[in-house]
């Protein structure tokens, strides 16, 4: 049975960035109905790379060429979705929540999920601790 799912930035970062757990990751992509991406995530993406550029890891060209390829893949295999004020005005409700130790871009993540009525793939343990406490659907690459 096919799952879909809302990619956070740990699991966008793990299609198009090789890391120790991109395997995992392009499996549950694979093994999953459709893959839903924000606005917000490909911008958290984007954020990351540019940090990597300024640490010299990668240069500006390479990194360029990361975001058409993220970029490509969500055209061809996800749906794209725009945070609204509604999203904010929970994730703000999310991190008032103290308890949960939640940041508001991971808050906001979870927002958009409950709206979508969509479990979140991630990869942050903190945040998937989060979900479930809020009664959300979590999808870990890693968590079998």
């Amino acid at each position: 049975m096919t799952t879909d799912m809302l990619c956070d930035a740990s699991t966008l970062v793990s299609l198009i960035v090789p890391e120790q757990t991109s395997e995992a990751v392009f499996a549950m992509i694979r093994n999953a109905g459709r893959a839903t991406v924000s606005d917000f995530a490909f911008g958290e993406v984007c954020s990351a790379i540019a940090i990597r550029v300024r640490r010299r890891e990668i240069d500006g060209n390479e990194a360029e060429k990361i975001l058409f390829l993220l970029n490509d893949w969500i055209d061809r295999n996800a749906q794209r979705v725009m945070i609204e004020s509604t999203d904010i005005g929970q994730a703000t409700r999310f991190v008032r929540k103290f308890e949960l130790g939640l940041r508001m871009p991971d808050a906001l993540h979870l927002a958009l999920a409950q709206r979508l009525g969509l479990p979140l793939a991630t990869q942050d343990r903190r945040q998937a601790a989060a979900a479930h406490s809020l009664g959300l659907r979590v999808i870990q690459p890693l968590s079998g």
